[in-house]
């Protein structure tokens, strides 16, 4: 079982703040009651995951140490396998100040942002990451605490599901529950079974 998280509301989100590494501000006050609520859900439905991977964003690792008491889980290191889109020279900045952006979906080969960072560059990271813990996601519990763009990366990496329903339907601390149906020569696969949100 592979639980993934969105992490709750951000503070430089309410600042109006690009929030890259550089930028993040850590939870909003919200976005820890936010991260506090699906803990209760998630210990409520029995989930126990053995660990619970975080990105290298300070507002993903505030989520996972909020919830990771509640589901029984052992933090491990943060990772930039699971960090959102990278906004180059962006990150940290105004986000009045950007630029005219893209849809990063409408052709993932170009940045959204000049000098930032192209979704399939993403797609690349998050299967590269999600292909080292997918035998371990089979027997035992395994989680991450992450953001939308890789939540849609892994929505695309599952059977029978549209990714952009998936993005609509995530909210910040929202929980989506899969289960691994990887195929032989294939990367990871994943079975939607549940959500919490």
């Amino acid at each position: 079982m592979l639980v993934v998280i969105r992490h709750g509301s951000g503070l430089s989100s309410e600042l109006g703040v690009v929030g890259g590494h550089r930028g993040c501000r850590g939870l909003s006050q919200k976005g820890r009651l936010e991260a506090l609520a699906q803990a209760a859900k998630l210990k409520a439905m029995g989930v126990k995951l053995e660990i619970l991977g975080q990105s290298m964003i300070l507002r993903s690792q505030e989520t996972a140490e909020i919830i990771a008491p509640y589901i029984s889980a052992k933090l491990i290191a943060p990772s930039c396998g699971i960090c959102e889109l990278h906004p180059g020279p962006y990150d940290g900045q105004p986000v009045g100040s950007l630029p005219e952006s893209v849809d990063p979906y409408s052709n993932p080969d170009v940045p959204y942002l000049p000098g930032a960072e192209r979704v399939s560059d993403l797609n690349k990271r998050v299967k590269s990451y999600l292909s080292n813990l997918a035998d371990y996601a089979v027997e035992h519990g395994v989680g991450i605490v992450t953001h939308l763009g890789v939540i849609r990366s892994i929505a695309e990496m599952t059977v029978g599901v549209d990714p952009d329903e998936i993005v609509r339907m995530t909210s910040p601390a929202s929980a989506w529950i899969f289960g691994s149906s990887k195929l032989k020569g294939e990367g990871p696969r994943f079975q939607l079974l549940g959500a919490s949100r």
